[in-house]
C-alpha cells in the first residue's frame, strides 16, 4: 500500500496515548491493517484487523500495544482503510444465527418432560437413569 493511496493514513502518537488510540482504531469497521512504527521507520507491530481479531484477539493485542507504549516516547501508526466511508464505528456484536438474547422471551417456555412424573431431561443428564433396562 502506497502513501498516495486514499486508504492510507499515518498519524504520530505519543507513547502514553498509543493503547487508547489503537483501541479506538480497532473498533472502526473500515480499518483493514494497523502498523505501529518507531521514529526510525522500523515496523514494530503489524495488526491485520478482522472481526475475529476484534472479538477474540483484542486483549492480547492491547497488552502488547500497552507494553510498547510504556517503553518508547513516540510512534507512527499507519492505518490502512477499506474503500468505505472513513471513521465509522463498528456496531455492537450481534448473533449471526437468528435472535439475540435480548430478542428472546423464554418466560412462557416449558422444559421438555420425558416421563409421566414430570422428569426433565436436564435432571437426568449424565446419570444413565433414563436408559431403557436391558439396553
Amino acid at each position: 500500500m502506497e502513501k498516495h493511496d486514499p486508504g492510507y493514513e499515518e498519524v504520530r502518537v505519543r507513547g502514553v496515548d498509543l493503547a487508547p488510540r489503537v483501541g479506538d482504531l480497532l473498533r472502526q469497521n473500515n480499518v483493514r491493517r494497523l502498523m505501529i512504527r518507531n521514529d526510525h521507520e522500523s515496523t514494530l507491530l503489524e495488526i491485520p484487523v478482522s472481526q475475529a481479531t476484534v472479538e477474540t484477539g483484542l486483549p492480547s493485542v492491547m497488552a502488547a500495544v500497552s507494553a510498547m507504549g510504556a517503553t518508547l516516547p513516540g510512534f507512527r501508526v499507519v492505518i490502512l482503510r477499506t474503500e468505505q466511508t472513513r471513521r465509522t464505528t463498528m456496531p455492537a456484536a450481534t448473533s449471526q444465527l437468528g435472535a439475540t438474547e435480548d430478542q428472546m422471551n423464554t418466560r412462557q417456555m416449558v422444559a421438555q418432560r420425558i416421563d409421566n412424573r414430570g422428569t426433565r431431561v436436564e435432571d437426568l443428564a449424565g446419570t444413565g437413569e433414563h436408559d431403557a433396562p436391558g439396553g
